[in-house]
C-alpha cells in the first residue's frame, strides 16, 4: 500500500488495509493529527484490481494530538484484488 502525506502535521497510518467482506474489499486505517490544532482530514483511497480503477473518499475531523479511524468499502472481489491489486491512500 502506498501512503501519501499532505504535510507533516497529519498522516495516515494503515493498521490493516484490506479485508474480505463477503465479496467486497474494505480499506481502513487511522488518521493521526500530530499538530496542536484541530484539523479536518480528507482521505482518498484508490484501488486498482482486475483492470479496473475504483476511488472512494471520506472526511473526518481530528482533534489536536488525536486520531480518527476511517474505512471505505469497494465493490471489488477480494480474490481479484489479492491476485495483482493495488491500494493507494492519499491524505488531502
Amino acid at each position: 500500500m502506498n501512503v501519501i502525506r499532505r504535510d507533516t502535521a497529519s498522516s495516515v497510518t494503515a493498521t490493516l488495509f484490506a479485508a474480505k467482506i463477503r465479496v467486497s474489499l474494505r480499506v481502513f486505517g487511522t488518521v493521526v493529527n500530530d499538530s496542536d490544532a484541530r484539523r479536518t482530514a480528507r482521505v482518498r483511497a484508490v484501488v486498482d484490481a482486475a483492470g479496473e480503477h475504483y476511488e472512494r473518499t471520506t472526511e473526518m475531523t481530528v482533534d489536536a494530538g488525536g486520531e480518527a479511524e476511517f474505512g471505505v468499502v469497494f465493490e471489488v472481489r477480494y480474490d481479484e484484488f489479492a491476485k495483482q491489486g493495488r491500494v493507494n491512500v492519499v491524505l488531502e
